[in-house]
Parts: structure tokens; sequence; C-alpha cells
């Protein structure tokens, strides 16, 4: 069984699903970051990169979710 393969001990969730929603600070940050870089930049290379952070910022959202499903499912109930 490879890394992705492998089950967490929190669940039926792969094992790098549970480290990437551990890190999911990192790709939100990240997200950030790119849109400094293209600040006030107009070209197609910079509207690819504001479309890469909004890619991010979805990854963030639904990583998220998942660590809060598994270390805190009680605020689920609270978010809806």
């Amino acid at each position: 069984m490879n890394e992705m393969e492998q089950k967490s001990d929190t669940g039926t969730l792969p094992e790098s699903e549970v480290t990437l929603a551990e890190r999911a600070t990192d790709i939100r940050n990240a997200a950030e970051l790119i849109r400094r870089a293209v600040s006030g930049i107009q070209s197609g290379r910079a509207e690819q990169l504001r479309t890469i952070a909004g890619q991010l910022d979805q990854q963030f959202d639904e990583l998220h979710t998942i660590g809060i499903r598994l270390y805190a499912p009680e605020l689920l109930g609270a978010e809806r």
C-alpha cells in the first residue's frame, strides 16, 4: 500500500489528505503571496497566476473543512 492508499488513524481519509489538511494554512498563505506578487500587474501571466491563487483558495476551503471534520466536528454544526 502506498501513501495515497494508506488510511489515517482519524477515519477513512487517506493519510495524505490528513497531512494536507494540517498544512492548509500554508496553502492559503501561498495564495495570498501570489496575489501580492501580481498586485497592480496587468498581463496574461498575472491573470493566470490570479486564477491559480483562486484555485488554491478553493483547495484551502476544502482542506479546512476536512481539518474541522477531523479535529473539531462540533464546529461543523455551528457553521451551517
